[in-house]
């Protein structure tokens, strides 16, 4: 009986249903899978690709997970055995296995896909579109390039954006993919980068910090600060603007951050703020509602001394997807973000421009290959001159870890070339400065203003940026001062940080007058006639001498001999006398004071002739 049951026990073994091995493969997959063992969970299905045919859960999960890895070319390969191998698949397949082709860069391969199997939804007649487009892109010649590694780590950098004079480079890590942080780094000797460290506390803390703007006097920055971490670092919300300030630009040393009041932040996510030249302009990005689905990017202005009701940037840049990491150009008209919603796109996220008329955007514009790619770029940052742009990528890594790189921009894309005019508005007298004094900047050739801000209210300076050959005056004025104006040409040669110091005079106050001795002679007495001799003297004068506020003064004085009244008459006629014939001479009229005063202030005690000559004297005063 022993051997009976022994043998059927092997019978049983051998012919006995066993769990189906591409089930249990499937299954296992999913286990290492759930154990972020992402590579074995992978490789153990590739294995079975090229084998006897799957059920169609098998390719839409390999297929899947290769995608979500960034593997889009894997991807297409399994969704195109998928659709060779199972029921309906050239159909059920057509959307994913065209979405693998686009974001591998096969754009042609995905427009005749969807085009062979035309979509019903939304994402498939987008993707459509964008494969068409995208197939039919040349490639701007232009060479992005990695910052390197003492700036990029294994850990996501993003949010490039450097300091007006170009010697500090900020920018956002992400480390051990959940705390983000702000960043600067200096530049070392060879054109490139040190190694960036954390700018400190109060500005980074336990809490996620990330895609900061500092203002052009570098007195501001504002950030992102988010409560909730998540996966992509916005999904959980919690995401608010903040501001701090230092009084020494270039300094560590910050104010503790406040957040914006409940005019900008709100309940829902707000981040990765850009700040206008002139800080009175603010784009930054949201969830809120009344946007047009996914992040929006929104913006308000500074007026009235508080930042105004925020509007959103309208449907020419805002999508059903997301768009995110606006950044205002110098020019204050040229807006560049990321999106992964526009029709024009290359795959993920894609970097865009568009043209600023008053509160309308528009004329958005892809910035083309190679500078996007099938995969994510997003933060851009584009140089004062406008030919340079630094912008984030993870097309050398897995999504999501990002690096920064720059560009060459093609000069259709550029902003115009700007330079920052750094200032300071002061006391004429004292040389204090003047905080919160109005700076109006204008085109001197039409006097059209182009901007208008406020000297920074601890130490009066500003920061303005001008286009490069183009005149502009800077006119200043503050309350209980008179007004200033300098006039300030850039030229594309000029290497210094131009300076422009605005020193304001008192309301109340008087410049004093400089006087000249131009000529002086004396007469006989009682003698009321000149001689060729004076008359050679004060042709020889030169009506140039006149400036704008100068005059001439003509001063007649007499001995203490005979009458004050007849003294007064006799100098009085002297100095009509001179004056005449400055005016023949070419000396305007009104510009000439002649003067007669008798015995009064003798140059001599008027007690020998000699003396007394001295005193009847003329002089003629150039006074500036």
């Amino acid at each position: 009986m022993r051997i009976f049951y022994s043998l059927f026990f092997l019978v049983f073994l051998l012919f006995a249903p066993r769990p189906a091995s591409a089930q249990w493969r499937l299954h296992y997959a999913h286990t290492l899978w759930s154990q972020k063992r992402y590579d074995a969970a992978i490789q153990l299905l590739q294995k079975k690709l090229h084998g006897r045919a799957q059920e169609a859960s098998f390719y839409s999960t390999l297929g899947g997970w290769n995608f979500w890895q960034g593997r889009y070319a894997a991807a297409a390969e399994v969704f195109e055995v998928g659709a060779q191998k199972t029921q309906n698949g050239d159909r059920n397949f057509s959307l994913p296995l065209a979405r693998a082709y686009f974001r591998a860069g096969q754009y042609s391969q995905a427009a005749r896909q969807l085009q062979g199997h035309p979509p019903q939804s939304a994402e498939g007649k987008w993707l459509l579109k964008a494969a068409v487009w995208a197939a039919a892109q040349p490639r701007e010649a232009v060479f992005p390039q990695s910052l390197g590694v003492r700036i990029n780590t294994q850990f996501p950098e993003s949010f490039p954006q450097l300091a007006i004079d170009g010697r500090v480079l900020y920018y956002t890590r992400r480390s051990k993919g959940m705390d983000d942080d702000l960043l600067r780094s200096l530049p070392d000797s060879c054109g490139g980068w040190f190694t960036g460290v954390a700018l400190p506390v109060p500005l980074n803390s336990s809490r996620q910090e990330r895609a900061q703007t500092l203002s052009a006097d570098g007195h501001y920055i504002f950030f992102g600060r988010e409560e909730i971490q998540s996966e992509n670092g916005w999904e959980g919300g919690g995401g608010d603007l903040y501001m701090s300030y230092t009084t020494t630009p270039g300094d560590t040393a910050w104010s503790v951050p406040q957040p914006f009041g409940a005019t900008i932040n709100t309940p829902a996510y707000e981040g990765m703020p850009t700040l206008s030249a002139d800080n009175k302009t603010l784009f930054f990005v949201s969830d809120r509602p009344g946007g047009r689905g996914g992040l929006d990017i929104w913006y308000s202005h500074f007026e009235n001394g508080r930042w105004q009701p925020p509007a959103n940037a309208g449907p020419e840049i805002n999508t059903p997807q997301n768009e995110v990491s606006p950044f205002l150009a110098a020019d204050g008209k040229t807006l560049f973000f990321a999106s992964d919603g526009q029709p024009q796109n290359f795959g993920g996220y894609d970097l865009y421009r568009a043209t600023i008329s008053g509160n309308r955007l528009y004329e958005v514009r892809n910035l083309g290959l190679p500078l996007n790619s099938p995969h994510n770029e997003i933060s851009p940052f584009v140089g004062l001159r406008g030919d340079t742009l630094y912008f984030a990528t993870d097309r050398e890594g897995p999504p999501g870890n990002t690096d920064i790189w720059v560009s060459d921009l093609p000069p259709a894309l550029r902003p115009a070339a700007m330079r920052a005019v750094a200032g300071q508005v002061v006391d004429s007298l004292s040389g204090e400065a003047l905080p919160n004094a109005w700076v109006r900047l204008s085109e001197a050739a039409t006097g059209v203003e182009t901007g208008g801000f406020r000297s920074n209210r601890g130490d009066g300076s500003f920061v303005a940026f001008l286009e490069i050959n183009r005149p502009y005056d800077l006119e200043a004025k503050q309350i209980g001062y008179q007004r200033r104006t300098n006039r300030v040409l850039l030229q594309p040669e000029d290497t210094t940080q131009p300076w422009a110091r605005l020193a304001l005079l008192p309301q109340n106050y008087v410049a004093p007058r400089y006087d000249s001795l131009l000529l002086r002679f004396s007469f006989r007495k009682s003698e009321v006639l000149l001689n060729d001799t004076l008359k050679a003297a004060l042709n020889a004068l030169n009506p140039a001498l006149l400036t704008a506020h100068a005059e001439i003064l003509v001063w007649s004085f007499t001995d203490d001999s005979g009458t004050p009244m007849i003294n007064e008459e006799i100098s009085q006629l002297r100095a009509r006398l001179v004056a005449d014939v400055l005016i023949k001479q070419g000396f305007p009229a009104e510009k000439i004071t002649a003067q007669g005063w008798g015995e009064q202030y003798p140059m001599a005690p008027n007690e020998s002739e000699e003396e007394r000559y001295r005193n009847r004297r003329v002089e003629v005063i150039l006074r500036k």
